[in-house]
């Protein structure tokens, strides 16, 4: 049985065994008097390329760009832009070295791209700007001992994609004032070829959607900054303003987790993979309390599992979307666990292999229709 720390340092795949699940490609289950209406943006990490997908698993729209070795994640902004986190193609320097972050126009146009040490996840924050999760290598014997630590940041990017700001994770959880006790994590190989100590390894960073819910719920104050730490099972909430920590949870209830969002309910949604467990679940905690209020799993344990990455939406009829990544599967769920939809990625390579699914997240259809049409050519 491998160790957890085995498990935390096997790498992303881009490509999967369809195993039983062979013959499913496309939309397979479609609901449409249940299922919440809209449109499916996903994110295909060795395709280097994301796409829009109609309820029927129709692609609208596709965005890439070239000499692309992968992609990990895409945001669509307020103005229909949208924001990816890349790597390109290029000999002789290092993954870190290669990583960017890149705005693209609703049509594909390149507005700008930046070379940053990017990985995992961005945030549209106010005033049109990007939280994006970057990290580096430095020295810090109190956790690392004689290896280096793999630290985790958080940069802020002005509209232009100048860098504004940028804060240590590791810096920021010590400090606290919340008090947080760091899980031990062995020094391991990182994607770069070098040995460290990742101690964090955030894959998700998300700004508060809605701050008009802080004088109900002291922790969606207006610059509170959600993180989640795949390493530590944490989520977390930090003040961008102060630049303190100022909540956390998880530690032995989460293994692995990733994908946490704030709900308007004052609650927070999160992927749990269950990397010990060997079965995955979502759950909605509240935060006041660290209750766990809500979760979905599979009645069967093999049924629902990935070993990394992962991503869950609350929808706006109060369903949940859950993306399985290794598993190249996406699915929604009602309250009671019953599946409305099911997407099977049909991208496969020529081992007969498919395509994994980073994340996926839904549109309204307004939204993106109004996109669509403000777009569209004149003739059309």
């Amino acid at each position: 049985m491998p160790s957890v720390d085995d498990l935390r340092a096997l790498p992303y795949t881009g490509f999967t065994a369809a195993g039983e699940d062979r013959d499913k490609s496309g939309v397979v289950v479609l609901d449409r008097a249940r299922s919440e209406p809209g449109y499916n943006l996903t994110t295909h990490r060795s395709l280097c390329s994301a796409e829009l997908l109609s309820a029927t698993g129709r692609a609208l729209i596709q965005w890439t760009l070239p000499h692309c070795r992968q992609w990990s994640n895409i945001l669509l902004l307020e103005n229909g832009d949208v924001a990816v986190i890349g790597m390109d193609e290029e000999p002789g320097l290092k993954p870190y070295e290669l990583r960017y972050v890149a705005r693209l126009g609703w049509s594909g146009e390149l507005r700008w791209k930046r070379r940053l040490p990017a990985h995992h996840d961005l945030s549209e924050t106010p005033g049109e700007g990007l939280l994006v999760l970057t990290a580096g290598y430095r020295d810090a014997p109190e956790i690392a001992g004689s290896e280096r630590l793999y630290d985790n940041r958080l940069t802020l990017l002005g509209r232009g994609g100048e860098v504004l700001e940028e804060v240590s994770a590791y810096d920021l959880f010590r400090a606290g004032p919340f008090p947080f006790t760091f899980q031990p994590v062995a020094a391991k190989e990182t994607q770069d070829g070098d040995v460290a100590v990742d101690l964090f390894h955030l894959n998700s960073v998300q700004w508060n959607p809605y701050p008009e819910l802080a004088d109900r719920y002291p922790l969606f104050g207006p610059d509170n900054v959600l993180v989640c730490s795949r390493h530590q099972d944490t989520v977390a909430i930090l003040d961008w303003r102060t630049k303190e920590l100022v909540w956390a949870w998880g530690q032995g209830v989460l293994s692995g987790p990733h994908d946490a969002s704030w709900l308007a309910n004052g609650h927070l949604l999160v992927f749990d993979n269950g990397l010990e467990r060997g079965w995955s679940r979502v759950v909605e905690v509240d935060p006041a309390t660290g209750e766990i209020v809500w979760q979905y799993r599979d009645e069967q344990p093999e049924g629902f599992f990935t070993l990394s990455r992962g991503s869950a939406q609350r929808l706006a009829n109060g369903d949940t979307l859950i993306a399985e990544s290794d598993r190249g599967r996406a699915f929604e769920v009602t309250p009671d666990g019953e599946i409305v939809w099911e997407y099977f990625s049909p991208h496969v390579n020529e081992q007969d292999e498919r395509a994994t699914i980073v994340r996926m997240k839904r549109h309204p259809a307004a939204e993106i229709d109004a996109f669509r049409a403000g777009h569209r050519p004149a003739s059309q």
